[in-house]
């Protein structure tokens, strides 16, 4: 992976047991000072957490748009419990 080896160029080498992030989340940037050394828990968390918040933000802007729609609805359509839509409504204030 190109973006590895860019690093590595400057860095050194990576130690066994860690990963390369993008922090402009483009995968295919190759400027190092956009790439962070993280251990590969450090590094599935955080792309855990940013999937989980693109997700919350998706959910969010489509109960706005759709406010007629049941909680059971938009948890069937993004495949999450009710429980999960109500959190998230509830959260935010968006009732």
């Amino acid at each position: 992976m190109l973006h590895r080896l860019e690093y590595e160029k400057v860095f050194g080498k990576i130690p066994k047991g860690y990963e390369i992030d993008h922090r402009c989340k483009n995968r295919e940037c190759c400027n190092v000072n956009h790439l962070e050394m993280l251990t590969s828990s450090v590094h599935r968390a955080k792309d855990s957490g940013l999937r989980h918040l693109e997700r919350t933000v998706k959910i969010l802007k489509f109960c706005k748009e759709n406010p007629n729609l049941s909680q059971k609805k938009v948890a069937d359509l993004f495949g999450v419990s009710q429980a999960t839509i109500s959190y998230i409504v509830n959260s935010y204030n968006l009732k």
